[in-house]
């Protein structure tokens, strides 16, 4: 992973996959949040 932020063509690429990983992350919180709820 380091070595993607001192190559600036992978920069938007590593961005990119955290974002989607935050919006992997957020669903998972989701669904634990009503499968407890309930």
């Amino acid at each position: 992973m380091y070595h993607a932020f001192e190559k600036g063509e992978h920069y938007d690429q590593v961005v990119a996959i955290s974002k989607e990983l935050d919006g992997l992350l957020n669903k998972l919180e989701n669904l634990h949040t009503k499968t407890n709820a309930k």
